[in-house]
């Protein structure tokens, strides 16, 4: 009798990973720049929602056209809000109040968190009270206040 045939070992090879969905390609492309680490999406289809928050429209654009590169992305919907708009929406609302109070000389410029005053008032008062206005109609601090105290005549003119 012939000896029996040696014995293979069968070795199994490891399972191939899933293909990535097109959600994950998505994600991984906007998560490879600093510009877009802060958008996430859903997808239904071959349609990809972007959400999340960008710096400006320049980012905005930017994401949306890393997600139409992406193979298998048909339409891109763009639900992404800007900080830039955050800050204007902020200043709007300081700006309002400061005018409603009688300090229609004061200005305001709003950058993240941090709010700047200019313009001018008759009294130290009506400085602080601009000072006062900004950080309760916003969460903001006033980082620099440039507003000059510029009293009236003894008429009032």
């Amino acid at each position: 009798l012939p000896p029996p045939p040696p014995r293979r070992h069968h070795v199994a090879s490891a399972p191939k990973p899933p293909p990535m969905t097109l959600q994950q390609r998505v994600l991984q492309a906007l998560s490879s720049n600093p510009r877009t680490r802060r958008v996430n999406c859903y997808t239904s289809g071959n349609t990809v929602t972007i959400f999340g928050k960008v710096f400006d429209n320049d980012a905005r654009l930017y994401a949306e056209k890393v997600v139409r590169n992406v193979p298998g992305v048909g339409n891109v919907i763009d639900s992404l809000s800007t900080d830039e708009a955050d800050w204007a929406a902020r200043q709007a609302a300081i700006a309002s109040q400061l005018y409603a109070a009688g300090l229609n000389t004061v200005t305001v410029k709003v950058i993240g968190h941090d709010a700047y005053l200019d313009g001018t008032v008759k009294t130290d008062a009506q400085k602080q009270q601009a000072v006062t206005i900004t950080q309760n109609a916003s969460p903001v601090r006033v980082a620099g206040n440039l507003i000059r105290v510029v009293p009236g005549n003894m008429f009032g003119f």
